[in-house]
């Protein structure tokens, strides 16, 4: 995106994780270009709005989302391998002192996101997903 700038130091991206009222860390990325007064300015607007910046290069997913598939991938593996109720998994998750649970989080967020994040990178949906999807139980969204 910065090529065709006159000015690409002046490009730093902005990532809010979902939901953005309840999550307070913030990915601010940067590119080859992106100058050190830019961090600074985003770093800036991040911290008036109350959020934690966290400096990220830019590549595929940033960090927190290659880390958030591992998270929902053992937390599905709870579910379908050894049986927990999403009430049992989210708990233990809460009681580390976790805003919300994985499971909360990802009925939130809506399972047709993750699918296609996950389709975007060639990684197989779970059994859990590809039933809820089947029957286009997508989450809060639609109510399902």
């Amino acid at each position: 995106m910065s090529s065709v700038l006159s000015n690409p130091s002046r490009v730093v991206g902005i990532h809010f994780f979902n939901p953005a009222h309840v999550i307070s860390t913030v990915e601010v990325i940067y590119g080859d270009k992106t100058s050190g007064e830019a961090v600074a300015t985003a770093f800036s607007v991040c911290q008036a709005m109350k959020k934690v910046p966290v400096l990220v290069g830019n590549c595929p997913n940033f960090v927190f989302n290659r880390l958030l598939a591992v998270y929902l991938s053992q937390a599905h593996k709870l579910l379908w391998q050894y049986g927990m109720s999403p009430k049992d998994v989210d708990q233990i998750v809460t009681s580390f002192g976790f805003l919300m649970g994985p499971i909360t989080m990802h009925d939130m967020n809506g399972l047709d996101i993750g699918a296609k994040v996950k389709q975007a990178h060639n990684v197989e949906l779970n059994l859990i997903e590809k039933t809820l999807l089947d029957r286009n139980r997508l989450g809060r969204k639609n109510g399902t």
